[in-house]
């Protein structure tokens, strides 16, 4: 086992690795570390669930991926998160693609691009860390940015709206209730809910998100039009005035 650290958005955290070839995953984002008492590392009963559920084998970028949980659960404990969508910036500020795996995210992003390259700079492809800090949520840049591994490593944003994604027959587009985003968001913070404390820090991070931005429901097609519509209503409701 070998410690490290690493600034996971605000928060300095030291992660124990137990393959020396994990590190290449992270980058430049782990350091030496001297004191590795309080060290957070992924157990041997998540390597055990994830197998059993993924058919994942215990390597390295298993490790890598794993420990994203570990250090949401620290997070958590100061008003941070790790959070499963794709976030972009546009209008100086960060927004969300989300939904469960294989939904269309990064469909989406990628249309964004292709529509809007000038306009649009993606900040993280996976995996991006919140934090509720100065009355607004920050959306900071995480290791963890997907199979495809976009990302800036640099770039961070207030967080201006999340767009939750469903596939469907059509394309629409509209703000959801609070009641109906919990059921949908919740899932999307990735903790391990080890316990009951882990559980609720979630959702008082979940509440602070929800009362700081809007969310949209986006339910689509995955072309290039659900794109255009996605882009039309929010420019309408959050930069009119821009315009």
């Amino acid at each position: 086992m070998k410690y490290y650290n690493g600034i996971f958005g605000t928060q300095n955290i030291c992660i124990g690795l137990r393959q020396e070839s994990t590190l290449k995953y992270f980058g430049n984002w782990l350091t030496p570390a001297d004191d590795y008492g309080s060290a957070v590392m992924v157990q041997d009963e998540d390597f055990k669930m994830y197998a059993e559920k993924w058919k994942i084998p215990d390597n390295a970028y298993t490790e890598y991926a794993l420990s994203v949980f570990r250090v949401c659960d620290v997070l958590l404990t100061n008003k941070s998160c790790v959070f499963h969508g794709a976030a972009f910036h546009w209008h100086e500020k960060a927004f969300l693609f989300t939904a469960p795996s294989g939904t269309g995210k990064s469909t989406q992003l990628f249309h964004w691009c292709s529509l809007y390259r000038n306009d649009i700079q993606i900040m993280n492809g996976d995996k991006p860390i919140l934090a509720a800090e100065n009355n607004e949520i920050t959306v900071y840049p995480s290791p963890w940015k997907g199979k495809e591994g976009l990302g800036n490593d640099t770039l961070k944003a207030p967080l201006a709206g999340i767009i939750f994604l469903e596939q469907g027959s059509k394309n629409h587009i509209a703000r959801m209730p609070i009641s109906k985003a919990v059921k949908s968001l919740l899932p999307r913070i990735l903790t391990t809910a080890d316990n009951t404390e882990i559980v609720k820090n979630a959702g008082r991070m979940l509440e602070q998100i929800l009362l700081s931005v809007p969310v949209w429901k986006l339910t689509n097609t995955g072309d290039l039009d659900s794109a255009v519509l996605t882009h039309d209503t929010l420019e309408k409701e959050l930069f009119s005035d821009e315009i």
